[in-house]
């Protein structure tokens, strides 16, 4: 495997000195950055003096691939201004390499659109395999945040067939299972991911940070699924991956902390919920300022919390810095948008706001209308709730229905994203005083509840069938 590094990193450059290989070792596979860095400063020193401009160029490369790494993106931009023009003129094969680097920093900025024009233009102008097989993965990366899903697939697809890097193959097949992951088919993702699990062991060790990548992805499976317990152990061994090698303050780590917030309010515990995810709003904010894709997820989750903690003032502000950042960077169909409205239109529907949040919700419904998905069904749910709240039973019954409908197309049968919707149809029946039909449907959310072990549900249930008889 080092070997196919090494080719895809020098080109055909031969001679490499005993410093720079270790430098490389300690960076692709120890992920030392910091040690690995203060060698490569110390190469292109070396390089300057002794005026090769080929070296130097790729010393360049490597510098910024650190930058990169280390999430210095300040620093790192100030190195791509002059190193592009630098290596362009010194060294084909690092200047080729710097533009895949600057096209991933543009993702960190959430500039996804303009890194895709640019890695396709570089594409067309080099034949080396793993060169384009890395820009096909970048792309990749940029197309799945943009949520163009079949894009995305197309080039984990080339990759899978093309690659000669077997950690390229790994990371296709880790894509793929991200994109069956948001099209809900959590069979083939989990193939996919396990995949990848093996390659990267057999390739990289156990320790390495895309296993904790992969323990991630199969953690957010879980927590779809709802069995919790197994998310909260991925999550665990991703976030304790994460520290060790990339430290506290990066994005993955970022992004753990705020997996884990989710599981918590899952698991009604606001306290912990809330502890995870301001550190992971916390460490992005320090990472890149106020403005940055990855931060609408962190004020999403913080505004999830702050309503279930009763504190609907924060909870708005925060909901509402997570819309400007998902209109700014993703627009209304990206699958943050619903979500943020959801929680929103809640905070109205306390406030008997109600035509505030009927407003929000039919907008979203009808961005939603063509992809009838569990998003879809969480916007009937809330407009149904909307409703009840009103005593417009009818409409209520309506959007409930709706609601389960979908979660059983999604989740099958037996699930437990249809709680909400099968106890809001026993409501719907209270208040028509129709007991016999609340007493069933409560009986059923019930069902749900005990065969799949969620307790919250559980006790929610039990409270119902009281009020019934």
């Amino acid at each position: 495997m080092l070997l196919a590094v090494m080719n895809y990193s020098y080109g055909n450059e031969s001679v490499i000195s005993p410093q720079k290989e270790k430098a490389i070792r300690l960076l692709l596979y120890d992920e030392q950055t910091v040690s690995a860095l203060k060698t490569f400063t110390q190469e292109i020193t070396k390089s300057g003096q002794q005026k090769n401009t080929t070296e130097t160029a790729d010393n360049i490369y490597w510098i910024s691939e650190c930058l990169f790494r280390l999430k210095k993106l300040t620093f790192l931009d100030t190195l791509l201004q002059t190193g592009i023009l630098f290596t362009q003129k010194n060294n084909a094969d690092a200047f080729s390499k710097l533009k895949i680097i600057e096209g991933k920093s543009l993702i960190e900025k959430g500039k996804y659109k303009e890194c895709i024009r640019m890695l396709t233009e570089l594409s067309t102008q080099i034949k080396d395999i793993t060169l384009l097989c890395e820009i096909r993965l970048t792309m990749a990366d940029a197309n799945q945040r943009l949520q163009l899903l079949n894009q995305s697939k197309l080039h984990y697809d080339y990759v899978l067939k093309t690659a000669t890097d077997a950690v390229q193959k790994a990371r296709a097949n880790n894509g793929l299972g991200s994109y069956y992951c948001i099209l809900s088919d959590f069979d083939s993702a989990i193939l996919f991911y396990n995949i990848a699990f093996k390659q990267f062991q057999q390739e990289l060790g156990e320790q390495h940070s895309r296993i904790g990548q992969v323990h991630y992805n199969l953690g957010l499976i879980a927590d779809r699924k709802f069995d919790l317990y197994e998310a909260e152990l991925h999550f665990t061994k991703a976030l304790q991956l994460y520290k060790k090698r990339l430290g506290d303050l990066h994005p993955r780590t970022a992004e753990t902390y705020g997996s884990l917030g989710s599981l918590f309010f899952m698991k009604d515990n606001p306290g912990k919920a809330l502890y995870y995810s301001v550190k992971e709003r916390d460490i992005l904010l320090q990472l890149y300022g106020k403005d940055n894709p990855d931060l609408a997820y962190s004020y999403l989750n913080c505004g999830k919390i702050y309503y279930l903690l009763g504190d609907k003032i924060q909870s708005e502000q925060q909901l509402l810095l997570a819309i400007d950042l998902v209109k700014k960077y993703f627009g209304v169909n990206h699958n943050l948008y619903p979500q943020c409205i959801d929680e929103l239109s809640k905070i109205y529907t306390d406030r008997k706001q109600f035509s505030e949040a009927e407003k929000i919700l039919y907008a979203c419904i009808k961005l939603k209308q063509n992809n009838p998905d569990e998003l879809l069904a969480d916007l009937y749910l809330q407009l149904a709730q909307n409703y009840l709240r009103q005593h417009k039973t009818e409409n209520a019954h309506k959007y409930f229905a709706l609601a389960n409908k979908i979660y059983i197309n999604v989740y099958g049968d037996k699930n437990t994203h249809s709680v909400e919707a099968v106890l809001g149809l026993s409501d719907c029946f209270l208040q028509k005083e129709d007991f016999k039909t609340a007493y069933s449907y409560a009986h059923l959310a019930f069902d749900k509840t005990t065969q799949n072990n969620k307790k919250s549900y559980y006790l929610m249930t039990i409270g119902n069938v009281y009020c019934v008889l």
